[in-house]
């Protein structure tokens, strides 16, 4: 109803059925009748359900899934990344030290001065794979790896 006039059927649809925001069109029925999406928590990004089988697909960094009408960047690993994200991603070494940097002088300004300077090397997925292949020691892992420490132990004989 619109004030005491009814909709009719296709122009109620159009106003207030839910489209999903990665192929556009309405988000079907399932088999009860009823409209289920998926939403993502933090974008509120609506998508079909089908949408999490299909292979359509997220952004690395952010998750948002790809839309039909935005094209996401294919980087070199096979992973893909939206251009939100592309605005303020590292893809260079060279660009990791100035934001140390900075974290440095963030921490500073809390008292909390770091002096030492720490090697930071980007690496691809299957670095990170690796890393997480090799250290199968009980931890349970999140589905992306965004970073790998690595450390040297040496034992002093006594």
């Amino acid at each position: 109803m619109s004030g005491n006039r009814p909709y009719h059927k296709p122009c109620y649809k159009e106003l207030h059925h839910p489209r999903c925001d990665v192929c556009k069109i309405f988000i079907p029925q399932n088999s009860a009748g009823l409209i289920e999406y998926r939403a993502h928590p933090f974008w509120l990004q609506k998508y079909c359900p089908s949408h999490e089988r299909d292979g359509t697909p997220r952004c690395c960094s952010c998750q948002r899934m790809e839309s039909t009408d935005t094209k996401y960047l294919l980087l070199d690993d096979g992973r893909k990344l939206c251009l939100e994200c592309l605005d303020s991603a590292i893809m260079d070494t060279h660009e990791c030290q100035p934001l140390y940097l900075e974290i440095q002088e963030f921490y500073e300004g809390l008292h909390m001065k770091i002096e030492q300077q720490i090697p930071m090397l980007l690496v691809e997925r299957q670095a990170l794979n690796e890393a997480m292949e090799g250290e199968k020691n009980g931890h349970h892992h999140l589905p992306e790896t965004r970073g790998l420490c690595l450390s040297e132990e040496q034992t002093v004989p006594t």
